[in-house]
């Protein structure tokens, strides 16, 4: 087996980190699957760097990124279109009581009361 292929190594880094992370929080019973699945994940890339695969073995390295780039891209814009509509619907509310308001006036409309109108324009 290629022990010096990079996708390898690099898998290697990552799994040890993850290891790593898991004593720090102390979160003893994921290590071992951690540990056994960056095994088998360094064995499949050397495997393929072996057979003359390094770029397979890359695409498959980078996919989880680019799903959890994609996934992250997809909440935000998802968390932003709520904050919007939340926005839009305090513009309606804070519109509907000034129009109320208005109404309430006298019928001389005093300078305090806002035309709805323009209220509605604004």
């Amino acid at each position: 087996m290629d022990f010096t292929c990079p996708p390898a190594i690099t898998t290697v880094a990552l799994f040890t980190a993850i290891v790593l992370l898991d004593l720090f929080r102390a979160d003893y019973t994921f290590i071992p699957v951690h540990a056994i699945l960056g095994a088998v994940a360094y064995l499949l890339m050397a495997a393929l760097c072996q057979r003359g695969a390094a770029l397979g073995a890359w695409i498959l390295l980078g996919t989880p990124l680019v799903l959890l780039i994609l996934g992250w891209i997809v909440w935000a814009t998802k968390w932003e279109l709520k904050a919007s509509q939340a926005r839009a619907a305090d513009q309606v509310s804070s519109a509907k009581t000034a129009a109320s308001y208005c109404r309430s006036c006298p019928p001389k409309r005093q300078p305090c009361c806002v035309d709805p109108d323009k209220l509605q324009s604004a």
